[in-house]
């Protein structure tokens, strides 16, 4: 058992503490915070996890389905920087969730038809910035699609490893592959070696990807978006 990297495990819609992915993380890893979330209220879902990465403070993101689309508004929203671990991100049905709720707009989106060539990041300095959170709410800003990839700029220090199963039945495999394409074009320009700092994992698996626990390749994946986000070997005896 690893006692050295911290991780926090953010869980799926329907999903818990004692879930498969939460038992075999904490079986894994000595230091983990898995918070049980009531996802029917988003809003607060997002304020409890930026409360835990404030106070448990960890070394790797790991966000399951919606917690991987949350994974994201946190690092889009700059509350996180550092390395994450995506597992098949439900991005397009995240929004749709919200928008039937009094939540915020979503930042971030996948568009239909994402161009071979995304636009160049706007260089105007107008985009919100986001707001910690007070008086026990948390307070987002709105952004247009259009402002989307500028929204992404906050991901460029981080390091992005996504799974996705090829024979997911809920969230398309083309969500993960149009999103990859996207933070590519934040860190290139940034100027950063795109390819190492985003990487996409298709594996053949359902949207719950029970192989990454059966055959123990969630802890390889934890390892090695550490190794790539601090290029240096992960604290461990393995």
């Amino acid at each position: 058992m690893n006692d050295k990297l911290r991780v926090q495990f953010i869980h799926g819609l329907e999903a818990t503490i004692k879930g498969q992915k939460a038992q075999y993380l904490r079986t894994k890893f000595t230091n983990t915070a898995i918070l049980q979330m009531d996802t029917s209220s988003p809003n607060d879902c997002l304020k409890q996890q930026i409360e835990c990465l404030k106070t448990f403070q960890p070394d790797v993101i790991v966000g399951s389905s919606f917690g991987g689309a949350l994974a994201l508004e946190l690092m889009a929203l700059g509350f996180w920087k550092g390395p994450v671990v995506l597992l098949a991100p439900a991005i397009t049905f995240f929004r749709n969730y919200i928008s039937k709720s009094t939540f915020y707009s979503l930042s971030v989106d996948l568009p239909l038809d994402l161009p071979s060539a995304p636009p160049p990041l706007s260089q105007s300095s107008s985009s919100p910035t986001p707001l910690t959170p007070s008086g026990g709410k948390v307070v987002v800003p709105s952004l247009s699609q259009e402002e989307t990839l500028n929204t992404l700029k906050e991901t460029k220090e981080s390091s992005i490893l996504i799974v996705h199963g090829s024979n997911d039945e809920l969230i398309p495999i083309d969500d993960s592959r149009k999103l990859k394409i996207l933070l590519q074009q934040v860190k290139k320009s940034e100027n950063l070696n795109e390819s190492e700092r985003v990487v996409l994992e298709e594996i053949e698996d359902v949207h719950h990807l029970p192989k990454i626990v059966n055959e123990n390749l969630l802890e390889k994946y934890i390892y090695r978006v550490y190794e790539i986000h601090h290029n240096k070997c992960v604290p461990s005896a393995l």
